[in-house]
């Protein structure tokens, strides 16, 4: 039901479920820091103010959509973002309390996009918005937010699936001893450049030089695989190199069908 309802969009129809879903990564990933991400579980203000950031974003990226219906349905949207990190910090006690807990609150928010998508469809008749810009300009516009967007996840939420993933193995993480906080803080980096690198890769058809970031990185580190001490250290390394690979070339893959989707 869902793919035949999306086979049958028309531009201005898809542009604006692709620039709600930009405005949520803009808004939960973009704008809110790491500060934010904990403290928001603690204060009720600085979740307010996360909230409010989230509809900012929103209005910013959909502004050749926006009309009276749209901002109300974006505050509404805003209250059930509330809702949804409320209720997570009381369920789990903490930021990103576990990778599952990322992954249903990520579906629920992206679940609250695609109903207000639907609603403002049904409320419009089909029509867009009060002022409509050609279509031409309208799918490039959202092509190309589609692309900024998977950067903004990939440098944000992707960091969050990675040590997500590595928390499972608590043995492969290196200890305070072994440089513990600096290791995370390096290895953040060096995680967002090699998906920064992979998903331009994926997004220019080059398969075949991805191979070149997991040899890079492999020379770069074969020193550390030598040491005793870090006998566990080729572990940690696959599992957050092949995680974090595994994230940008799917988001590369989203946004390549997305491109060919929205013409």
């Amino acid at each position: 039901m869902i793919a035949q309802l999306l086979s049958d969009m028309g531009g201005e129809s898809a542009s604006l479920l692709i620039l709600l879903v930009v405005g949520h990564v803009f808004g939960d990933f973009l704008l809110q820091t790491r500060w934010m991400a904990r403290q928001k579980e603690r204060h009720w203000g600085v979740l307010l103010l996360h909230v409010a950031l989230v509809f900012v974003a929103h209005a910013a990226v959909l502004w050749p959509f926006l009309s009276w219906q749209l901002v109300g349905g974006l505050l509404g949207l805003s209250v059930l973002h509330l809702v949804f990190d409320a209720a997570r910090a009381r369920a789990c006690g903490g930021w990103g309390a576990s990778l599952g807990a990322f992954f249903v609150d990520q579906t629920l928010h992206l679940g609250a996009v695609f109903i207000l998508w639907r609603l403002v469809i049904d409320w419009t008749g089909g029509g867009t918005s009060e002022w409509s810009p050609s279509v031409v300009w309208l799918t490039w516009y959202a092509r190309w937010s589609a692309v900024a967007a998977a950067f903004v996840f990939n440098g944000r939420g992707a960091t969050r699936i990675v040590r997500g993933v590595l928390e499972r193995f608590p043995r492969a993480v290196p200890t305070e001893a072994d440089g513990g906080e600096n290791e995370y803080e390096m290895g953040r980096t060096i995680g967002n450049l090699e998906r920064y690198l992979a998903l331009t890769l994926v997004l220019f058809n080059q398969w075949a030089a991805l191979g070149l970031i997991m040899a890079v990185k492999a020379i770069a580190r074969f020193p550390e695989f030598t040491r005793r001490r870090h006998k566990d250290f080729a572990e940690y390394y696959l599992i957050g190199t092949l995680t974090s690979v595994l994230v940008a070339l799917a988001s590369g893959i989203i946004v390549g069908l997305t491109m060919l989707w929205v013409r």
